[in-house]
């Protein structure tokens, strides 16, 4: 399965109308299962959000499928979820200049 790596902003995350921004998406080598890429997220997650001057806010990294195009590919993760994968994703909490950490 061909797979990538994508960054997100989470926008008002406390609101009903919740959504996703994309930051960055780059295509992984190799044809592995996402799970496999499953502990380089934390490092690779903060490493794009210093390189992004991302601001405060909520932010996730994940390891997808990709289409043909190499755009994140919606039915093949719905696809996995089915099949009882676990979806290969991390999530941050960040200040604009580290990871904030729950007291």
């Amino acid at each position: 399965m061909r797979c990538g790596i994508a960054l997100y902003e989470i926008r008002n995350p406390d609101s009903r109308c919740a959504y996703e921004q994309l930051i960055c998406l780059g295509e992984l080598p190799g044809d592995d299962q996402p799970a496999v890429w499953r502990d380089c997220l934390t490092a690779w997650g903060l490493a794009q959000l210093r390189a992004h001057d991302c601001r405060f806010g909520r932010y996730f990294a994940a390891v997808l499928p990709l289409d043909e195009e190499g755009a994140p590919d919606d039915a093949a993760a719905d696809l996995l979820l089915e099949q009882d994968v676990p979806p290969a994703e991390r999530h941050f909490a960040w200040s604009g200049y580290e990871e904030l950490v729950p007291a």
